[in-house]
């Protein structure tokens, strides 16, 4: 399985991303489907949509033994 990293948009960094912890007013973002994210260089605490893990179906990954 394959997601796409969610990516600050601030400096657009992917790697030092990592859920945020959850506070009174994330509620309404959480009841429509999005979560809160801290980027670990600019420290911006952001809200994006939750990522889905998508399953990639290729010959190459079959060959490799993934699905």
């Amino acid at each position: 399985m394959t997601s796409k990293r969610v990516r600050c948009p601030t400096c657009y960094d992917s790697e030092g991303v990592h859920r945020s912890h959850l506070r009174l007013w994330d509620l309404p973002f959480l009841l429509i489907g999005m979560r809160a994210y801290r980027c670990l260089l600019c420290y911006r605490r952001f809200h994006t949509w939750k990522r889905v893990p998508v399953r990639v179906h290729t010959r190459k990954a079959a060959e490799n033994g993934g699905a």
